[in-house]
Order: structure tokens, then sequence, then C-alpha cells
């Protein structure tokens, strides 16, 4: 079994350009926060699609960025025209509390600048970690939550007063891309093993019907070594040069496309895939890959799937993995 590209994106990069063309004026200059500084595929995959808007679009100027937790390093000084984005990885709420931190930081740090949400989902366990940032963010005048799912969207407009848009994951605005290799396990299974694992998900498959695995641990290449470098640079300088920033983007950059490709080489070797992350659906969709869908703890994937009709014609959907497994073999025959 081959793979073939059969998703088109075109209707989402629509979307998104419709979505951030009212809120990122051409040329204009823009300050990255979040950058995935950590191994997980799908949220370089989020920043690369960014990317793309912001160089093919926006043409956009990246003054500054700043790492993902990276808790040392002072924010950036910025003129109050610079436009300051908040990548989609992770999940806006107290799930993964690192990425809400740094945001509600910054939210306070620059009242005078736009800044975006990129489209992302929500979700918080605690009530009392809702109402704080839902009054950090109702405490700037020019702050801008995109959804990726109409879930999210509603839960976007209880958490602040101001504008909340649904639009699309920017993986999204990614080409369809070939795989890297001919498929060589019937069914390869990338399911998650973190606190986002859904329940049905749980259960040990058995090795006979599927070899499972994960794109969280990779190797450390040379430009991460750089990266790691350049960043402990900063962090003890306090650099803030313009040449810095862009030679810092250049190389990060980078690191997302190697992560990327190696993503696609994982999911390349399944003739099927059962995943439980959603950027392996998105991912096995631009690939063109059969794949069947378990979905995470809080149902972000089948909220995404719901709004944007994902996957349509290569995705099935399961509710525990002895399901997903059955469906898996069914797409094989």
């Amino acid at each position: 079994m081959s793979h073939s590209l059969a998703f088109d994106t075109a209707r989402y990069r629509a979307t998104i350009k419709g979505v951030l063309g009212g809120l990122i004026p051409v040329g204009t200059n823009v300050a990255l926060f979040d950058f995935p500084n950590y191994s997980n595929v799908g949220d370089s995959m989020i920043w690369l699609g960014q990317e793309r808007y912001l160089r093919e679009v926006a043409h956009a100027r990246v003054i500054a960025v700043k790492d993902f937790g990276n808790e040392r390093m002072r924010f950036p000084r910025l003129d109050p025209s610079a436009i300051i984005l908040f990548q989609g990885g992770g999940n806006t709420g107290d799930l993964w509390p690192q990425f809400q931190e740094l945001r509600e930081a910054a939210v306070r740090f620059y009242p005078d600048n736009r800044i975006i949400q990129m489209p992302q989902s929500i979700y918080f366990e605690n009530p009392e970690n809702f109402q704080r940032a839902r009054n950090v963010y109702n405490s700037h005048g020019d702050f801008h939550f995109m959804a990726r799912d109409e879930v999210s969207l509603e839960l976007a407009k209880q958490l602040h007063d101001g504008e909340s848009t649904l639009c699309p994951d920017m993986a999204l605005f990614l080409d369809p891309m070939p795989g890297t290799i001919e498929p060589t396990v019937d069914i390869l299974g990338l399911l998650r093993d973190d606190k986002e694992k859904n329940p049905g998900a749980r259960s040990k498959p058995t090795p006979e019907r599927i070899e499972a695995c994960d794109w969280i641990e990779e190797d450390i290449t040379v430009t991460m070594k750089f990266a790691a470098r350049l960043r402990s640079l900063q962090n003890r300088a306090g650099i803030e040069s313009r040449n810095f920033f862009r030679l810092k983007h250049l190389l990060y950059n980078r690191v997302a496309r190697n992560r990327l490709l190696r993503g696609r080489e994982i999911l390349s070797r399944g003739k099927v895939v059962v995943t439980d992350r959603l950027h392996a659906h998105i991912l096995c969709s631009l690939m063109g890959i059969p794949h069947v869908v378990l979905d995470n703890s809080y149902g972000k994937i089948s909220g995404l799937m719901r709004t944007w009709e994902t996957g349509k014609g290569l995705a099935e959907t399961a509710s525990d993995i002895n399901e997903a497994l059955d469906k898996a073999e069914a797409l094989l025959a």
C-alpha cells in the first residue's frame, strides 16, 4: 500500500487569510512568543504553518523570538506598533501551566501592543485558574483569541470580552507532502502517554496487531546545540539586537523543519496509522495516510474534526484501542 496525496488544504488557507488579514497588516513588525523548543512534532508543525503565513501572506518582519518556558530571559523591549503572536501549541488552560503562565505574564507586560493568540484549544480544570486568566485577558485592550474549534470558541467568549474568532489550526496552512519511505508496517500506532491520553486508549494493544511508538523522543542535532548556546548566551547577557534575533529565528525554523521531517519519517512507516495526537491526524491527512483517530482526554481532536472536517476520506474515529485496531485492519483490507 502506497500513500496518496488526497488532502486539499486550500480552503483552510483561505479561511486563515480571511481571519488574520485584518489583524496583521502587511509588512508589520511581529514578535513571536512560545517557540516550541521541545521535541513534540505537532507544535513545530504549528510554528511552520505560522511561519509560512507570515512570510508569504503578511510579509511580516520578525523582530523578536521568545522561547517557550524560558523564564530567565526577560521580555524583549518592543515598540507599541509591534504585534505579539502566541503560537498555538499546548493549550490555553491549566493542563500545561507553563504555557499559560508565560502568556499571562506577557499580556500584563505589554499593555500597549496588539496580542494575538494564534488558533488554539481551551481547557481549564480549575475554575479559579479560568477566572485569573479572564481577569488578565480583560485587562488588555487589544487582545485577540483565535479558537480552532467551535467548543473552544464558546469558551473564548466566556474567557474574555474582546474579539474571539474561529480559525483553523496553523498546521493546516502547510501544503500536502509525500511520505519519506515506502510503508514497512501494517498498522503503526502513534500514541501518547501523558496527561492528555484518552482513558479508552490506555489498554495496551498486543504487539502482533500494532507497532506502537510516540514522537516525543529525538536525537540532539548540531543545529539544536547551536540554538541552545545562543539561548544560553541571550539569558546571560540579555542580548536584544535585531541581528541576534534574526539568527535565532533562522536556527529555530531549521529545528522545527527537522522535527517535522522526523514526524514524516515515523508516520511513513505505517500503511495505516492509529493515533490520539491531534497533529499526527493532521500530518497523516497532509501525507495521504489512512488513519484511525482516538480522541485525547478533553476532546480537542474530535472538536477540530467536527469543525473543519479534517481527514475527510482518510480518517476513521474510534472510542477505544480495540475498536481502533478493528477499523485499522478494515482499512488495510
